[in-house]
């Protein structure tokens, strides 16, 4: 096995397609890969209002969603 950055996953578009049985935290949270290459993946999501919380100054969103986004970035570029 090759130690270099994303020889685990040569075919990482047949991954991304692959769907597990029940729900899993890409599809409950709608996050969407848009680049993906050894060592680097771009994950984007859009955050509606459900999942923020309110302010005088408007909606926030909760930090703990944000860091669950970049933990998932970051898995896909290791």
């Amino acid at each position: 096995m090759s130690d270099e950055a994303g020889s685990r996953f040569a075919d990482m578009a047949r991954w991304g397609q692959e769907r597990w049985p029940g729900p899993d935290i890409w599809r409950t949270l709608g996050y969407r890969r848009t680049d993906l290459k050894p060592g680097s993946t771009t994950v984007e999501w859009d955050a509606v209002v459900d999942y923020c919380f309110p302010s005088a100054s408007g909606p926030i969103v909760q930090g703990g969603m944000v860091t669950a986004l970049l933990d998932s970035a970051m898995g896909g570029a290791c």
